[in-house]
């Protein structure tokens, strides 16, 4: 379902990879299905000093409240990013670092600095 305009998580945070790993482990708590498939996969496919990047995209439940989330994660070993689907409860939401001014353009500037460039037919 569509996030309401007025819903207060719109927005963008910031996650490390050790609570994207208690993230992830709330999502299997709760068996909702946008999380990896174990611990070893999210360890191996995730830099593990990372910085990443949560942006809610739909409404997912409200019992208990959570979301499905574009995750922006630091690929491990590799000065590359990739995006997948999370669910993140409204609670761990309301707790993430929001990114605001200065740090919210440059997520911009590296999102379309990341996009590939086609040309017209």
């Amino acid at each position: 379902m569509t996030i309401p305009l007025d819903d207060p998580v719109i927005g963008a945070y910031r996650v490390s990879t050790p609570r994207l790993k208690a993230i992830n482990d709330e999502a299997w708590l709760n068996k909702w299905t946008g999380r990896w498939s174990d611990e070893t996969t999210l360890a191996t496919a995730v830099e593990a000093r990372g910085e990443h990047v949560i942006v809610p995209a739909l409404l997912n439940s409200d019992s208990p409240r959570s979301y499905r989330c574009h995750l922006w994660y630091l690929v491990a070993g590799r000065n590359e990013r990739r995006c997948t689907l999370v669910d993140v409860s409204a609670t761990t939401l309301e707790t993430l670092p929001r990114m605001t001014g200065h740090d919210l353009e440059g997520l911009v500037a590296l999102l379309v600095s990341e996009l590939p460039l086609t040309s017209k037919a």
